[in-house]
């Protein structure tokens, strides 16, 4: 559990470090070229549309960050023998079966 909470921290430090990066940006490429103009309803406030890109970045990279902590965790119970599933077992069985028989 503590692997998944670790990709939600840093799901989340991800998205308050990129986001604001990200709206001024899009801020500083308004005012040359009209990027924000064109992925938005014309009279879209700029601002406006960097608070809603903030909040959705946000919420992404943290659900990245959340998914990647699970398939940490998963990977790492795997390894210990804590989880996996019968074919996973019956593969390392057949292995260690091979390794084990005494060659002619």
């Amino acid at each position: 559990m503590a692997d998944v909470f670790a990709g939600f921290v840093v799901g989340y430090a991800l998205a308050l470090l990129a986001a604001p990066i990200g709206a001024i940006a899009l801020i500083r490429s308004n005012s040359r070229t009209g990027f924000a103009q064109r992925i938005a309803p014309e009279g879209t406030n700029v601002v406006a549309l960097s608070v809603v890109l903030h909040f959705a970045a946000m919420v992404v990279l943290t659900a990245i960050g959340l998914i990647l902590g699970m398939a940490l965790n998963g990977i790492d119970a795997r390894r210990s023998g804590k989880g996996g599933t019968a074919v996973d077992d019956a593969m390392s069985d057949r292995l260690n079966i091979g390794r084990t028989a005494d060659l002619p």
